[in-house]
């Protein structure tokens, strides 16, 4: 039965990938991203509350369950001739497609699926489905770049009984195939804490879920298959070994972080550190995420400091990368050409080889990186009203500023870092960008009153995702320091570095 609902098609060619198979796909990338990339494993483990194998696990499972929605058969109803020719026997109703797929696969979730898929007398299973899941369904089936909509309508106006079913079905085989580790969650039960957690891990599972459904719709990748397989052959033969192929060709893997110990490593010109470089030379470096102020007059070698530091960060394990946001983008050019001439010595010689890219520019964005998240495609298929996810993909990367922030060293405009905690589509991707990055905000002193609000929520949530951030600033006042940037939780109180060490 599950294998009777297409997942993707192309414009009105008969070629179809069947839903659980493209399922399958996206949930293998997650698997494999996460597999290659240890400190996002880990990152997501600690919001999670889980060890990370388990994090993983349900990672995995959880991106499984992204295009729930696509079993309705409204969804269905786009392509009528392969409703009609999955379902030869079954009379077919006529529907307007009015609610999108992600939205339906929450719905889906909410009305039938949470009450059915596990075991309606653990009480302690059904207390973390009310306390947890639900924000990792929402994290999931909001994988188009913004959150599902809270739509009241009941699903029998959009799936047919042997469509819930055949949901339900899929979802039992895919739990058995993944076995995730149930008693783990019920020991956290009791925290009080866990459902706050779940919703702060939700942030971060939501921009994987986005990344991983562009990569795992790429048809030239994973090709269409119609024949039924049994999942655990579908997994095994084709979904992890194609993923792997495709996260490594995505560029997306940090290369490897250079030990820098000498300020001329970085810096050809820089014979004598000043006290603020030497200074964060010498500073201690936990293991928690960490705030600095570095404060001193214009051109006194304020950003080789913040470079200096942010290097030291990177070796001790705390990031893999860097963004830099800037007030201006003039101000950003000027910090682009310095950068150019630097940025690959914060790795290692070899491949892969660093990405630098600033936020309205794309031509030091690696060749791989492109072409990995769906370059553009010479025709881009539209289902009703619904895009595809190739053309909604291709038209994100024509937006330079977006992918400033996936690189692995980003240069722009403050507003673009802002974004990841706004209410704008795609802003989990720009946070998942920001993850295992050091923030340098450069001449913060200059920012306006109204960004100071969303300033202090970045912050928040970056060190909420274990990240440091190194502000820089001529004239920052006392009140600046300590209303506009105070101490978020989570992360060690601030280390303030003044022109006073001169």
């Amino acid at each position: 039965m599950m294998y009777a609902y297409w997942g993707k098609a192309d414009g009105n060619a008969s070629g179809h990938h069947l839903l659980v198979y493209h399922a399958l796909d996206v949930a293998a990338v997650a698997a494999v991203l996460l597999e290659q990339r240890p400190e996002l494993l880990h990152r997501l483990a600690a919001a999670m509350g889980l060890p990370p194998e388990a994090a993983k696990c349900w990672c995995s499972f959880l991106l499984g369950l992204h295009d729930l929605g696509k079993f309705a058969e409204t969804f269905q109803q786009l392509r009528e001739d392969l409703r009609i020719a999955l379902w030869p026997n079954k009379h077919i109703r006529k529907h307007n497609y009015s609610i999108r797929h992600d939205t339906l696969g929450w719905l889906l979730w909410r009305q039938f699926l949470r009450n059915e898929l596990f075991d309606p007398n653990d009480e302690e299973l059904q207390d973390f489905i009310d306390e947890g899941m639900n924000y990792w369904l929402a994290a999931v089936t909001g994988h188009h770049g913004w959150p599902p909509d809270d739509a009241q309508q009941p699903i029998k106006s959009h799936f047919r009984d042997f469509d819930k079913q055949a949901a339900l079905s899929f979802c039992r085989d895919w739990l058995a195939l993944l076995q995730p580790d149930l008693s783990l969650l019920k020991q956290h039960f009791e925290d009080p804490d866990f459902a706050r957690n779940q919703q702060k891990a939700s942030w971060l599972l939501a921009g994987i879920a986005v990344l991983a459904d562009w990569l795992g719709s790429d048809s030239a990748r994973f090709c269409y298959c119609d024949q039924p397989l049994p999942l655990f052959e579908y997994w095994e033969k084709y979904a992890l070994p194609t993923a792997r192929e495709a996260v490594k060709a995505a560029g997306i893997l940090p290369p490897p972080v250079q030990c820098i110990e000498q300020p001329r490593e970085l810096f050809d010109y820089l014979e004598m550190p000043t006290p603020l470089q030497q200074a964060c030379l010498d500073l201690p470096i936990g293991t928690e995420p960490q705030l600095f102020i570095l404060e001193d007059v214009t051109g006194s070698g304020k950003t080789e400091a913040a470079l200096i530091l942010a290097a030291r960060l990177m070796a001790a394990g705390q990031a893999q990368g860097l963004y830099i946001g800037l007030p201006t983008m003039a101000t950003a050019n000027a910090m682009y050409d310095r950068m150019s001439t630097v940025y690959e010595r914060l790795y290692r010689p070899g491949e892969p080889r660093p990405s630098l890219i600033l936020s309205h520019s794309a031509r030091h964005l690696s060749e791989s990186f492109q072409q990995s998240l769906l370059a553009a495609q010479a025709s881009a298929t539209h289902y009703g009203e619904e895009e595809s996810i190739v053309a909604q993909c291709n038209r994100w990367l024509a937006d330079n500023r977006k992918k400033a922030l996936l690189a692995d060293v980003g240069i722009g405009t403050i507003d673009q870092a802002l974004l990841a905690v706004m209410p704008a589509r795609h802003q989990s991707l720009r946070l998942l960008g920001l993850v295992g990055k050091v923030l340098i905000l450069d001449e913060v002193h200059a920012y306006h009153a109204y960004t100071s609000e969303p300033l202090k929520r970045l912050i928040r949530f970056h060190a909420a995702l274990g990240g440091s951030v190194i502000l820089l600033s001529a004239t920052l006042t006392r009140k600046q320091r300590t209303d506009v940037f105070p101490t978020p939780v989570g992360m060690n109180r601030p280390m303030s570095l003044t022109h006073a060490l001169h």
